[in-house]
């Protein structure tokens, strides 16, 4: 019974992990998207 219980929450903690992972891709691509259009939108104006 243990061992069943195991290999139906396996693939639960996989999504899960997945799901955060994913979340934290997401969220440094924007983060990185949004730094370049700024640097992209103010670059000619004020030369930083």
């Amino acid at each position: 019974m243990k061992r069943h219980k195991i290999r139906n929450l396996a693939p639960l903690l996989l999504w899960y992990y997945g799901f955060i992972l994913l979340t934290v891709l997401l969220g440094a691509l924007g983060y990185v998207l949004m730094k370049y259009q700024r640097r992209r939108r103010y670059g000619s104006a004020t030369s930083f």
